[in-house]
């Protein structure tokens, strides 16, 4: 029990230094965090109403095609951005609905961020 108290008060003083002398690490660290769950809440919106599994596919896939999205293919906002909102396999447009998820979270998120810090 020790030992994890001592990991949680290092944790802490790093996230500290970090925020202290490196502020822009840490926008840029929260922001990956919070388009993560948003990229995470748009596979939701799309896999819940289906009754399709949130585990098996592990990765998302295009709806037209069914290809599996590459690594490049999955980065919250950058990709739907990069892409020009089309599938890089077959050309569909891709639905707004998850980049404005992905958004709205990340605006959420950094909301929280600055009413709670």
């Amino acid at each position: 029990m020790d030992n994890i108290l001592l990991i949680i008060q290092n944790f802490d003083v790093a996230i500290k230094f970090i925020a202290d002398e490196y502020p822009i690490v840490l926008f840029i660290l929260y922001f990956a965090f919070a388009a993560s769950i948003g990229s995470f809440l748009g596979c939701c919106y799309y896999r819940i109403p289906r009754k399709m599994s949130l585990i098996n596919p592990k990765r998302s896939f295009c709806p037209n095609c069914k290809t599996e999205l590459t690594f490049f293919d999955l980065v919250p906002i950058f990709s739907y951005t990069f892409l020009r909102a089309k599938c890089r396999h077959c050309g569909i447009k891709i639905a707004p609905t998850y980049f404005i998820i992905e958004i709205l979270t990340v605006v959420f998120m950094f909301l929280l961020l600055y009413l709670f810090l």
